[in-house]
């Protein structure tokens, strides 16, 4: 039979969610083996199924947070920037050890900060940063550390 045949599908993805769009997209809200589903149908009323079993793995999330960085321009470690995978929302906020806020980041685009206040360097020590992020599966998280500047 020739794709081009069908008029209708539908779709059963095994965790609940049935659809009769061609393509559609999917997002498994939890890991498991689900039994995937379509059946099509073509202008005669005559259906063809199709089943496929589907293993959906655990989604991966971490951050990772340096503890120092050298803002020198050599192109190592020029930046302050956490690592982060799997989240929905990520927010960064940098201070002094006297509590003035430096600088913010937010979404999932992280830039990293520079060392700078204003355009001007900072000096070599210890600062605070805030990170508050949210999970793919709902969970906000906060954390709160040092790092040090070294020039």
């Amino acid at each position: 039979e020739i794709a081009e045949d069908f008029i209708a599908w539908e779709w059963d993805f095994g965790d609940g969610y049935k659809t009769m769009e061609k393509d559609p997209v999917h997002v498994f809200k939890t890991s498991g083996e689900y039994n995937v589903t379509l059946r099509a149908y073509d202008i005669y009323g005559c259906s063809s199924l199709q089943s496929r079993a589907v293993n959906v793995l655990e989604q991966e999330e971490w951050v990772t947070v340096p503890n120092a960085f050298t803002p020198n321009g050599d192109g190592l470690n020029d930046l302050f920037q956490p690592v982060v995978k799997g989240l929905a929302q990520f927010e960064m906020d940098i201070f002094n050890y006297w509590g003035e806020h430096l600088y913010t980041s937010r979404g999932l685009e992280i830039v990293g900060w520079d060392g700078t206040y204003k355009g001007q360097p900072l000096p070599q020590g210890n600062y605070v940063y805030k990170i508050q992020y949210t999970t793919i599966s709902g969970e906000t998280v906060q954390q709160t550390g040092t790092m040090t500047l070294v020039r």
